[in-house]
């Protein structure tokens, strides 16, 4: 199939190459013969963000089988024509197609070299690699920064447009409806889409979107995907004016925001962000349990790739993207932000929206305002 002029740029090719060595050192690290890789996270991850999943049930129609020798495609006949030619021949060495109702995953054990093989679909008797694989994903590349940029713009766009145009009265369901409608016109896939307003605003933990109808606050929030990758960001609107009480909830929920991205650097532990983030939360005098969901975790081809929580040893790598969350009462502060060695990038940054102003030791940081309508 002819593919889009991006996917013959060098970036992309450089991209594709970079994944083979990376999977092919993988497979050496872990001892193994042989890989198979069917989760639509990692075979987005590993094509540069194709799918496998098609058709009217959205089933995996193909997973990608990685040998010592090669990186060989199994999948249905009708999903032959979906892949961009570029893939064979700088990442694909060879195919193999069976007929739409002879599942592929049936025929995987033909393919099989001797000795151990791992998986992420756990297919005949496979040993587990999601985790491992998972941690080999979130180190992203120069190209899937690029995207990620892109898909950062779009998904802020799309989040503002709405917040400016919708009106008083409309349910949380059509707001949804008009942001998820912005995302899809943006070229993103709607992976979730979240609208609180007003009393609803006490349990923004809930997420999701109901029928109750906008009198005065609001807050819309949306995961969206582009090749493969996720962002989330979220805005705060009121109309008329901003009730105190829940303009100071947000400013705390963004500086939390803020000091979390601030010491968010390569190699510091993700349990370590989260006590800092409560012994701020007690400075504020926060007298109920804090956090009772986890602020944050790191994404990449799924929504959260590993969640920070108080007890996992997850440490942050170089070159990665995460997504910090906080809430503070009804007050939430959410964007997707990358992370090197040189500092931090807000991937999901207020365009044309107010902004918080704020210092984190003596850094000046800026986090999405509240829109007056």
């Amino acid at each position: 199939m002819s593919s889009d002029p991006l996917l013959q740029s060098p970036h992309w090719l450089a991209e594709i190459k970079t994944k083979r060595e990376r999977v092919f050192e993988f497979l050496e690290d872990q001892q193994a013969e042989g890989i198979l890789l069917a989760d639509p996270a990692n075979f987005a991850w590993l094509t540069g963000g194709e799918s496998n999943q098609t058709g009217i049930y959205q089933a995996v129609q193909a997973g990608l089988l990685i040998t010592k020798e090669e990186i060989k495609l199994l999948s249905q006949e009708n999903f032959a024509d979906r892949l961009p030619d570029e893939l064979f021949g700088h990442l694909l060495d060879s195919s193999e197609y069976y007929p739409w109702d002879i599942p592929w995953q049936e025929k995987v054990e033909e393919h099989l070299p001797e000795g151990k093989v791992i998986g992420d679909s756990l297919l005949a008797g496979m040993e587990d690699c999601r985790q491992a694989i998972a941690r080999l994903r979130v180190q992203i590349t120069a190209w899937e920064r690029e995207e990620y940029q892109r898909l950062g713009k779009r998904l802020s766009h799309a989040l503002e447009a709405t917040g400016r145009s919708i009106l008083q009265k409309l349910s949380e369901a059509e707001i949804a409806g008009q942001l998820a409608n912005r995302l899809i016109k943006h070229g993103l896939h709607a992976e979730d889409v979240s609208v609180c307003c007003d009393d609803r605003l006490q349990h923004l933990y809930e997420g999701g979107y109901t029928e109750k109808r906008l009198e005065k606050s609001c807050w819309i929030k949306a995961t969206a995907k582009w090749r493969g990758l996720c962002a989330t960001a979220g805005r705060a609107i009121s109309f008329d004016d901003i009730e105190p009480e829940w303009e100071k909830q947000i400013q705390r929920a963004s500086m939390l925001s803020a000091a979390a991205v601030y010491h968010s650097r390569p190699g510091v532990a993700g349990s370590s962000l989260l006590k800092h983030l409560c012994h701020r939360v007690k400075q504020m005098k926060h007298e109920d349990p804090w956090p009772i969901d986890s602020p944050g975790g790191l994404t990449g081809y799924h929504p959260f790739e590993l969640i920070f929580l108080p007890s996992h040893p997850i440490r942050l790598v170089d070159r990665s993207v995460l997504v910090w969350q906080p809430i503070y009462l009804a007050g939430m502060s959410c964007d997707t932000f990358y992370i090197d060695e040189d500092g931090q990038e807000n991937l999901t940054a207020a365009l044309r929206w107010p902004k918080f102003f704020l210092e984190v030791s003596g850094q000046k940081m800026e986090r999405p305002g509240i829109l007056i309508r």
